[in-house]
């Protein structure tokens, strides 16, 4: 019959291993990082990465392949177009986009909730609400647009966005 405890059979057990031995001198070692590595300890980490998959067999073949891919996308005509579109949302003013997102949410509450009317399968007093809650919100942001820009500045949350 075993009289000893499983933690002390396990710390006799953990006492002798090399595996664990390692692992404590590791978290011993550990030290809280700096805020901002200096600029040569990080070149040098990735200049010591890129010979590491640079002299790889196996990373070889794959880079190719994957700077074309990034060429290609680089140079997609999607590329262009999504840059095209961002460029002339920068042009509007904030207000106008707050009131496009609104606009845009009240249509898609609209046609949801006569969607809902065709829809077969029962709603309960909730989905109206959830409806009846979204087309007010998107409703106030279409028509306040310029008020909740306004806003905006003064709020410390909505300041980020």
């Amino acid at each position: 019959m075993i009289s000893d405890s499983a933690a002390q059979r396990l710390a006799a057990a953990v006492s002798g291993s090399w595996l664990v031995q390692v692992c404590v001198r590791l978290i011993v070692s550990i030290r809280t990082p700096p805020d901002a590595l200096p600029d040569r300890v990080v070149e040098g980490d990735l200049s010591a990465v890129q010979g590491l998959f640079a002299s790889s067999s196996l990373t070889s073949p794959m880079r190719k392949r994957w700077r074309r891919v990034v060429d290609a996308a680089v140079n997609s005509r999607a590329q262009r177009e999504l840059t095209a579109w961002r460029d002339r949302l920068d042009t509007l003013a904030r207000w106008q986009l707050i009131r496009a997102v609104g606009i845009a949410g009240f249509v898609a509450v609209m046609v949801g909730g006569a969607l809902t009317l065709i829809d077969p399968r029962p709603s309960s007093i909730y989905r109206w609400f959830l409806w009846a809650a979204a087309a007010v919100i998107f409703a106030a942001l279409a028509t306040g647009a310029r008020s909740f820009d306004a806003a905006r500045g003064e709020s410390r949350v909505l300041r980020h966005f």
